[in-house]
């Protein structure tokens, strides 16, 4: 079975993660746990990413 497309809710298929990282901290300065959190609370339900690939 094929995945779904989410791209239209991660920012197309050129966004990375650390675009999505760079744009939350542009909102306002955070540490890697607030990111972990925001991130979370935001898109974890289109795009999951854990606590190790954020620090990664």
């Amino acid at each position: 079975m094929r995945k779904p497309d989410m791209s239209a809710y991660t920012g197309g298929p050129g966004m990375s993660l650390r675009h999505a990282l760079i744009g939350l901290l542009a909102e306002q300065p955070a540490s890697g746990w607030d990111l972990t959190r925001r991130f979370e609370d935001l898109l974890g339900t289109v795009w999951p990413a854990g606590h190790p690939q954020i620090y990664g």
